[in-house]
């Protein structure tokens, strides 16, 4: 694709603040879970190497958000500005149309649709797993850290682990006390000689292996008492997402693409949501093409209302088709909508829309809509501008 100067200035117009935008939404995104993962470091003395590992393991899945938003803002902003400063009109004087423009703006949009269709494919359910992986293998190993001889240990939820002495080199506890409050329908306090920490690589699970003791176990329903005596007996730790960590199953985020494909078969809940994620997945790829698409004409248009007003309009159309997303997803998975239809209804939504937009500010009309929905955002901004 051959581009003229005036192709690669709009490409330069639109790249640098949708570069800008890429940033400072990737850092903001991974700013408030390094405010979370830095606990680790600090408080539980978890390997800054770990937590570091743990953060690169979320970017994939923060940029299949922040590409397509940076795509919108870089291109309304850069059209904002154009048309602020009569450049759109002095290009339209030189006999090049909105379609000419629209030239440098797919190519953008195309790039970052294929970096959204690399990080949506491939590089984000590697990363969610890798990220679970990791999370797992902490919790297993910051349980054994954590645990010390005649210190309550709190930190997993509705547990209070208690050991009167613990062996360093194997991390066997004696004289070990448990109160599960997991269930406060029925509440237990579990006593035991000997207690050992193990972890289960295979199904990842996290128990405390304990011998020879009792369970105190108190129902609320019955008013009851129990004492129950054990020889072995087990106790499953709790991951972060509240499950037992036993029953830990690969969520659909994880999977890869082949083996969603191999779970279709088959009129089950697994099937039909395997098959939500495929049509997920693929109908987030287009979305910068498609924001690009309406960014142009909106752009244009809402250079009235400023850059700020610009920023709000790209807010609320951003947010509106992922809040569509959302409630697609919701529809299909517990109210049993048919999958492809409902899933690809905010693309064709959005195209449907960009379309529009793109026709009438060819022909150089406004939407009622568009116009009100402009002296709205002046109204808001132009205050803070006074004031400013």
């Amino acid at each position: 694709m051959l581009l003229s100067r005036i192709d690669r200035y709009i490409f330069r117009e639109i790249a640098v603040p949708t570069l800008l935008s890429l940033g400072i939404f990737s850092f903001v995104l991974v700013a408030g879970r390094t405010l979370k993962l830095a606990d680790l470091v600090i408080s539980k003395g978890v390997p800054l190497k770990e937590v570091v590992g743990l953060l690169a393991s979320l970017f994939p899945s923060f940029f299949s958000i922040t590409i397509p938003l940076s795509v919108l803002l870089g291109t309304l902003l850069a059209f904002a500005r154009l048309s602020s400063d009569a450049e759109i009109i002095a290009l339209k004087a030189a006999g090049i149309s909105l379609g000419r423009m629209l030239k440098p703006t797919l190519l953008i949009a195309l790039l970052a649709t294929a970096a959204t269709a690399w990080c949506v494919l491939d590089l984000s359910p590697r990363a969610n797993h890798d990220f679970r992986e990791r999370l797992y293998r902490l919790a297993s190993e910051q349980a054994h850290v954590a645990l010390a001889p005649r210190v309550f240990y709190t930190d997993i939820p509705g547990l209070t682990i208690y050991a009167n002495r613990m062996h360093e080199r194997t991390g066997d506890m004696e004289g070990v006390l448990i109160a599960d409050l997991r269930n406060p329908k029925h509440p237990a306090t579990i006593f035991a000689n000997r207690g050992r920490l193990i972890s289960n690589d295979d199904d990842q699970a996290i128990s405390l292996a304990l011998s020879h003791g009792q369970i105190h176990a108190r129902s609320d329903e019955k008013a009851s008492y129990q004492v129950v005596g054990f020889a072995n007996y087990r106790v499953n730790m709790q991951m972060d997402d509240g499950s037992p960590s036993g029953q830990r199953n690969l969520k659909m985020k994880e999977i890869p693409l082949n083996e969603l494909f191999s779970r279709i078969p088959g009129d089950t809940d697994q099937a039909r949501r395997a098959l939500a994620e495929i049509h997920g997945r693929f109908s987030l790829i287009p979305t910068p093409l498609l924001l690009a698409l309406l960014a142009l004409p909106l752009g244009i248009q809402s250079n009235r209302s400023g850059r700020g007003g610009g920023f709000t309009a790209c807010l609320v159309v951003f947010l509106g088709y992922y809040m569509l997303v959302s409630l697609a997803g919701t529809l299909v998975l517990d109210s049993g909508w048919p999958v492809a239809p409902t899933m690809w209804a905010p693309p064709a939504t959005l195209l449907a829309c960009g379309l529009v937009l793109f026709r009438r500010a060819s022909r150089e009309q406004e939407l009622a809509v568009l116009v009100f929905l402009q002296r709205r955002l002046a109204g808001i901004w132009k205050p803070h501008q006074q004031d400013g």
